[in-house]
């Protein structure tokens, strides 16, 4: 979300974020982490800014990670809400066991016959429902038009156009990059003359 801010300075587009379980670092979390609140600052507040078009998030609330990390939600993304998958799929408790299934469920949706990341494993049957979209939202895998026909496991909208939140908290800086933004409604991926 940083990297956005500092490129709607410039005025640079973004034409697609995706966030998984952001948990910003907070002044309590500096402060359970042996007061290291003294040589750090706490992250900035999650928000979207006006240079993205579209913006979807995956998150959950840890109830059984140690750590207790959990995501919070992104006002103006198309959200999806993960915690009742992970309740039921009977992995281990462990050190933030939930926020790393955020990460392996966002993969199982990149390679769809994957069946581990990084050792752990993807649940498929329990993990996934019909409707689960993650990555295919990305506009290199075309998804124009599933970002207006958003999923009921989805909430909200979060396609600048429709009226997502967005924040205009940034101020202009420096040379501003010309910028050319097509809306492909239509879903038409290759060039029509006129």
């Amino acid at each position: 979300m940083e990297i956005a801010r500092l490129l709607a300075q410039r005025g640079v587009w973004v034409d697609h974020m995706t966030t998984l379980d952001p948990h910003p670092i907070t002044d309590s979390d500096l402060n359970a982490l042996c007061q290291l609140h003294l040589a750090s600052s706490p992250d900035p507040n999650v928000q979207l800014y006006d240079n993205i078009i579209f913006a979807d998030e995956y998150w959950q609330f840890d109830s059984d990670g140690l750590t207790g990390i959990s995501g919070v939600p992104v006002a103006g993304a198309t959200q999806q809400f993960l915690n009742n998958r992970f309740a039921a799929d009977g992995l281990p408790e462990g050190l933030a066991n939930d926020h790393q299934e955020v990460h392996d469920w966002y993969h199982g949706t990149i390679d769809t016959n994957a069946t581990a990341v990084a050792g752990d494993p993807i649940l498929r049957p329990t993990w996934y429902v019909p409707n689960d979209i993650g990555f295919r939202f990305a506009l290199i895998a075309k998804a124009q038009s599933l970002r207006k026909q958003i999923q009921t496991s989805y909430t909200d909208s979060g396609l600048k156009w429709n009226g997502a939140t967005r924040s205009s908290a940034y101020t202009r800086a420096g040379q501003l990059w010309p910028n050319v933004e097509l809306e492909n409604a239509n879903n038409i991926w290759a060039a029509q003359s006129g």
